[in-house]
C-alpha cells in the first residue's frame, strides 16, 4: 500500500491555540499555532488577515521557513501539485479591510513539517505583511511499538503508537500482510513469524503504520567482487529487511561446524589485509526484537605458495639400493604445481625438470646424491625448498694408482694411492702378495729409498660400514744394478791341456744381467754370455778370469777366477806322425764326399730341377737346395713365419762339383706358389744353387749369398745380390651396363674367410685395452664391418666400419658374440669370434625369503646375488663372524631359535676381486606352544631366552598386572 497516496476527507487536527500578529492596522490571525497531521493525509491551515481602509490588496502567498528565502509554496518544486490557496475577497468598514485566506497540502510527506507563514501585499509602497509566528504543522506516521514480556519469550506485545493525540473515539485496526485480523490498542506477535503486522485508524485504512516484521534472510555482499587475494582489503556487508531495524553480528564457522564463540557486532566485517587464515565460513545473524536470522557466505582467499617443505620417505639414513621418495608439499590456495630440478656443483639449476609433488627414487644410487629444490607455483606466485640427499654406500671403484709409475730403480722412492667411491669416505687396508701391511689407514703411502725387497704386488681394500671392496693390483718393480757376480768352473780344481771347462757367472740383479767374460791383464774379451766354454784347453788359457755383469741400472766385476791349465807329457817325434796322418785322412775323406756330392747332385737335379737350366750347362747343373723358409741370407731384418716341411731333409743340397763354371747370373720373377731358381757361381769349381717353395709376398728380398774358408778372415759375401720379387696373379672386375646381372672377372678373387686376432691375446679382464684385428685375402681388397650377436642370435643392427675394432676400456656388458664381415664386388666372407670379459664381483646382495620376522620353528632362505665372470664363491658371515656353509647359495635355515637372530651378509669371491653385501637382519619372533586358538582349559607353555652371562632371571608379566617369577626360561 502506498502510504503517500493522497488522504481524501481526511483534515488535520488542529491545537485550539489561536495565533494573533497585527500593527496599526496591519494583522494576521492563525486559529491555531500548531498542527499535527498524520503521513499520507490532507491538511488545511487558514488564516484572517486585516489592512487599512483604503488600500488595495494585490496578492497573498504562503511559505516556511524550509528557505532562507521566501518561496511561494506554489513555486516550491517540492510541493508540486499538492498546494492549493482558497482566499476570499477583503470585506471593508470604515477603518480596516478584512480578509480569510486558507492552505491545503494534500499527500503530506515527513519533509512537510515545517512552519508555514502568510503574506499579503496591498497597492501602497511598502504595504506587505506576512505574520511572523505562523502554524508549525508536525507531519507522522503511526507507530508499532514492541514491548517484550519475559514470562513470553516466544512472543512480543505490538501497541499501535502516534505522536498526535488522538482522542477516545478513534479506534485502532491491526492488519497481518494488509488482512485485517484484529482491533484496539494492543496485538500479540509470535517470534521469527515470516508474516507484516501494521495498524491504522479505523477508517483510514490508508493510512496505515508501517509494518514491523523480523528480520528477512540476510544478504552478504562482498567488496571488492571477485578474486580475493591475499593482502587486499575486503568488506563483507550484511543486509536484511527488518523493522524495527536489524542489528547485525558476524561469527566464524570452525572445522566441526561450529561457530568460533568470536563474535564481531556491526553490519560491515571488514579485513584491511586479509590473510589465508581468514578462510573459511561466516555467519551474518540479523535480529531485532521481533526474531533472528542468518545467511552464511565462504570466504575462499586466493595466495601464493608458501611454508613449502619437503618430507622424506622413509626417513633416517638413505642407503644406495632403496626407495627413497621426496614429497613436497606447500600452503597454496589455487593448489601449486610443483617441479623438481637437481642443483649442479656451481649452484646452478641442471635444467632437467621432473613434474609433480613426488620424486621417487625406486632405487637410489651415489649418482642421486645431491641437493633438489622442490618449486611450488600456482597463478599467484612462486616457492622453493630446498633438500640435501646424501646417499651412503659402501666402496666401490677401489684402484690403486703408483707415482711415479712404470719402473723404479733402486733408492728412489714410490708413492701408493689406493682410491675408491664410499660414503662415509672409507678407511683402507693395504696388502703386499696378500699379506697385510702394518700401514696407517690414512693414505697415500710414500715408499723411500726402495730396494729389492720392496719389489711385489701390492693392493689395497676400502671399507666403510656399509661394505668393503678391494682395488686392482699393481707389481712394484725395484730395479737395481747387479750384485756381485759370484763365478765357479766346471770342472773345478786342475784342467789338463786337451781336455774343457765351463766357466759359469751370476748376478742378482733387474733387470736381468748381461755378462762379458775377461782375462786379466788387459786380455781381450773371451765370450759373451753366462757360461763360457773353452773346448781343447792349452797351457795358453791358463790364468785368471773374471765375468762382468751389466744392465740398464750398473754394472758389476766378479772377483778373480784361476784357471790351472797342466800339459800331458808325449814323444817329440810323435807329433809329426799324428798331423800327416790327420792331414791324409781329411784328403781321403774330401775326396769321396765330393764325388759322393757330385753323383747325388745329378739325379737330385734330374728330379728336382727338371729342364730349367741353360742348353749349355744343363748337365752340369747343381742340386736345387729346398728350405722350408730362407732369410738368413737375405737384406730383411724381421723373420719369416715358419712352413711346414715340404720335402725330407736328406733332399736338401747345398753345394756340389762343377767342372766349368757359369758365367751369367738368372734371376727369375715367378708366381706365388711357383719354384723359383736362381744360380750364383763363384770363381772357383763349386757353385750354390738356392730353391724357395711356396713362395709368399713377405719373401719378396734381396739375397746373397757368402762362404769361408780356413783361412783366418777368409771369409766373403756377394754384394749386390739377387732381388727377389713375388707378386700374385691380379684378377679385376668389369662391370657391362648390357648385362646387369653379370660381371667379367679378369683375374681377382673374393674375400677369403676372414681370420680375426685379438690382441693382447689371453684372458681379457674388464678394464683393459683389447683389439680385434679382422683380416681376409681379397682383391679388389676387402672392406671391413663388425657387428655384435644379440642374445636371440640376431645381429645387434649397430655396426662399426674398419679392419679393427678397439675397446679402451672393455667392459663385462662387451662380452659376447661378434662378427667381422669382409666384403668387395665379388662376394662377402664374415667369422664370428667370441668375447668372455672376466671380472670381479659387483652388485651384491642378500635377499631373505620370506622377508620380514620370522616366528620361532619356521624357516628362512638366505641367498647371496653377485654378477661375477667367472661366477664367484661365496663367504657367509654373522655379526660379522665367519660360517661354515656351503660357499654356493642360498642357504635355508630350518627350525630357526632365537640364537639364529642377527646380521647377515656374504662375501663375493673370484681371482679377479671380491665385495661384500647389504646385510640383513633376521629377526626370530618367540613362540607359543602350541601357536593359534587354545581351547579353553588345555595349556600354553610362553618361551622367552635370552643371551646374558651370567645367566638372565626372567620374569613374565600381564598388561593388567603380573603374574608371576620363574627362575628358568618358561
Amino acid at each position: 500500500m502506498n502510504l503517500r497516496t493522497a488522504a481524501r476527507g481526511f483534515v488535520a487536527f488542529l491545537l485550539s491555540v489561536p495565533a494573533l500578529q497585527g500593527n496599526d492596522g496591519w494583522a494576521v490571525t492563525y486559529p491555531s499555532s500548531n498542527v499535527c497531521a498524520l503521513r499520507g493525509s490532507t491538511v488545511a491551515i487558514s488564516c484572517t488577515y486585516k489592512y487599512p481602509y483604503r488600500l488595495t490588496r494585490e496578492k497573498e502567498l504562503w511559505f516556511n521557513n524550509k528557505h532562507n528565502e521566501l518561496v511561494d509554496l506554489r513555486d516550491d518544486t517540492d510541493y508540486t501539485g499538492r498546494v492549493e490557496y482558497k482566499c476570499n475577497q477583503p470585506s471593508c468598514n470604515y477603518y480596516s479591510c478584512t480578509g480569510t485566506c486558507t492552505l491545503r497540502i494534500n499527500d503530506l510527506r515527513q519533509s512537510d513539517s515545517a512552519v508555514y507563514n502568510f503574506r499579503f501585499t496591498t497597492n501602497r509602497e511598502g504595504g506587505a505583511f506576512s505574520g511572523v509566528s505562523g502554524v508549525e504543522i508536525s507531519v507522522t506516521d503511526l507507530q508499532v511499538k514492541v514491548f517484550i514480556q519475559p514470562t513470553s519469550p516466544n512472543r512480543v506485545w505490538l501497541k499501535c503508537h502516534s505522536q498526535c493525540h488522538l482522542t477516545d473515539y478513534h479506534k485502532y485496526i491491526w492488519y497481518r500482510n494488509g488482512t485485517q485480523q484484529d482491533q484496539g490498542l494492543f496485538t500479540l506477535f509470535n517470534n521469527n513469524s515470516e508474516y507484516r503486522s501494521s495498524c491504522a485508524v479505523k477508517g483510514s485504512k490508508h493510512l496505515p503504520s508501517p509494518s514491523v516484521y523480523a528480520p528477512t534472510t540476510p544478504i552478504v555482499r562482498v567488496t571488492p567482487p571477485g578474486v580475493i587475494k591475499e593482502g587486499s582489503s575486503v568488506n563483507l556487508t550484511c543486509s536484511s529487511e527488518a523493522n524495527p531495524i536489524a542489528k547485525y553480528t558476524w561469527t566464524k564457522v570452525t572445522t566441526d561446524h561450529q561457530s568460533s564463540g568470536h563474535r564481531i557486532e556491526g553490519q560491515q566485517l571488514s579485513f584491511h589485509s586479509i590473510q589465508s587464515s581468514d578462510s573459511g565460513q561466516y555467519h551474518c545473524g540479523a535480529k531485532n526484537d521481533l526474531g533472528t536470522k542468518s545467511s552464511p557466505i565462504s570466504i575462499d582467499v586466493k595466495y601464493g605458495p608458501k611454508h613449502t617443505f619437503v618430507i622424506t620417505s622413509p626417513p633416517g639414513e638413505i642407503r644406495e639400493g632403496g626407495s627413497v621418495n621426496l614429497t613436497c608439499s606447500s600452503e597454496a590456495n589455487p593448489i601449486a604445481k610443483y617441479t623438481w630440478t637437481k642443483v649442479t656443483t656451481d649452484h646452478q639449476s641442471s635444467g632437467h625438470r621432473i613434474e609433480g609433488q613426488q620424486l621417487s627414487f625406486h632405487s637410489i644410487q651415489s649418482s642421486d646424491s645431491g641437493q633438489y629444490h622442490c618449486g611450488a607455483k600456482n597463478d599467484l606466485g612462486t616457492k622453493s625448498s630446498p633438500i640435501s640427499i646424501d646417499v651412503k654406500y659402501g666402496p666401490k671403484h677401489t684402484f690403486v694408482i703408483t707415482s711415479p709409475p712404470g719402473e723404479i730403480r733402486e733408492g728412489g722412492s714410490v708413492t701408493l694411492s689406493c682410491s675408491s667411491d664410499a660414503n662415509p669416505a672409507a678407511n683402507y687396508t693395504w696388502f703386499k702378495d696378500n699379506q697385510t701391511l702394518q700401514w696407517k689407514p690414512s693414505q697415500p703411502h710414500t715408499l723411500d729409498s726402495v730396494s729389492s725387497k720392496d719389489s711385489g704386488t701390492y693392493h689395497c681394500q676400502a671399507v666403510n660400514q656399509y661394505g668393503y671392496l678391494g682395488s686392482n693390483s699393481v707389481f712394484i718393480d725395484v730395479q737395481y744394478a747387479p750384485k756381485t757376480p759370484s763365478v765357479s768352473a766346471r770342472p773345478s780344481g786342475e784342467i789338463k791341456e786337451g781336455g774343457s771347462v765351463t766357466l759359469s757367472c751370476s748376478s742378482d740383479a733387474n733387470p736381468a744381467a748381461n755378462y762379458t767374460w775377461s782375462r786379466e791383464h788387459g786380455g781381450s774379451v773371451e765370450e759373451l754370455g753366462e757360461n763360457y766354454t773353452i773346448s781343447n784347453i792349452t797351457t795358453e788359457h791358463g790364468g785368471n778370469y773374471y765375468c762382468e755383469a751389466r744392465n740398464a741400472v750398473g754394472l758389476q766385476n766378479s772377483t778373480l777366477l784361476f784357471l790351472n791349465v797342466t800339459a800331458t807329457p808325449s814323444s817329440p817325434s810323435s807329433v809329426p806322425t799324428t798331423v800327416a796322418a790327420g792331414t791324409v785322412a781329411v784328403l781321403l775323406a774330401t775326396i769321396f764326399l765330393v764325388i759322393f756330392l757330385w753323383m747325388r747332385g745329378k739325379k737330385a737335379s734330374r728330379k728336382a730341377c727338371g729342364q730349367g737350366g741353360r742348353p749349355d750347362t744343363r748337365e752340369e747343373s747343381p742340386p736345387c737346395p729346398v728350405y722350408d723358409n730362407v732369410s738368413a741370407l737375405t737384406n730383411r731384418s724381421a723373420s719369416a713365419a715358419p712352413r711346414e716341411p715340404i720335402e725330407e731333409q736328406n733332399d736338401l743340397h747345398y753345394a756340389s762339383i762343377h767342372i766349368s763354371r757359369s758365367k751369367n747370373q738368372e734371376v727369375r720373377c715367378g708366381f706365388a706358389g711357383a719354384l723359383v731358381k736362381s744360380d750364383h757361381t763363384e770363381q772357383v769349381l763349386y757353385s750354390i744353387r738356392l730353391s724357395i717353395k711356396d713362395l709368399r709376398q713377405s719373401d719378396s728380398a734381396v739375397y746373397n749369398f757368402r762362404f769361408t774358408t780356413n783361412q783366418e778372415g777368409g771369409a766373403f759375401s756377394g754384394v749386390s745380390g739377387v732381388e727377389l720379387s713375388v707378386t700374385d696373379l691380379q684378377v679385376k672386375v668389369v662391370i657391362l651396363p648390357t648385362s646387369p646381372n653379370r660381371v667379367w672377372l679378369k683375374c681377382h678373387n673374393a674375400p677369403t674367410t676372414p681370420i680375426v686376432r685379438v690382441t693382447p691375446p689371453g684372458v681379457i679382464k674388464e678394464g683393459s685395452s683389447v683389439n680385434l684385428t679382422c683380416s681376409s685375402e681379397a682383391n679388389p681388397v676387402a672392406k671391413y664391418t663388425w657387428t655384435k650377436v644379440t642374445t636371440d642370435h640376431q645381429s645387434s643392427g649397430h655396426r662399426i666400419e674398419g679392419q679393427q675394432l678397439s675397446f679402451h676400456s672393455i667392459q663385462s656388458s662387451d662380452s659376447g658374440q661378434y662378427h667381422c664381415g669382409a666384403k668387395n664386388d665379388l662376394g662377402t666372407k664374415s667369422s664370428p669370434i667370441s668375447i668372455d670379459v672376466k671380472y670381479g664381483p659387483k652388485h651384491r646382495f642378500v635377499l631373505p625369503s620370506p622377508p620380514g620376522e620370522i616366528r620361532e620353528g619356521g624357516s628362512v632362505t638366505l641367498s647371496c646375488s653377485s654378477d661375477a665372470n667367472p661366477a664367484a664363491n661365496y663367504t657367509w658371515f654373522k655379526d660379522n663372524q665367519t660360517l661354515p656353509w656351503e660357499p654356493s647359495p642360498p642357504y635355508t635355515l630350518d627350525s630357526v631359535s632365537s640364537k639364529d637372530s642377527g646380521t647377515y651378509r656374504c662375501q663375493a669371491e673370484n681371482q679377479y676381486g671380491y665385495l661384500g653385501s647389504n646385510s640383513v637382519f633376521i629377526d626370530v619372533l618367540l613362540s607359543v606352544r602350541p601357536s593359534g586358538e587354545i581351547r579353553e582349559g588345555g595349556s600354553v607353555t610362553l618361551s622367552c631366552s635370552s643371551d646374558a652371562n651370567p645367566a638372565a632371571n626372567y620374569t613374565w608379566s600381564r598388561l593388567s598386572g603380573r603374574i608371576r617369577r620363574e627362575l628358568h626360561h618358561q
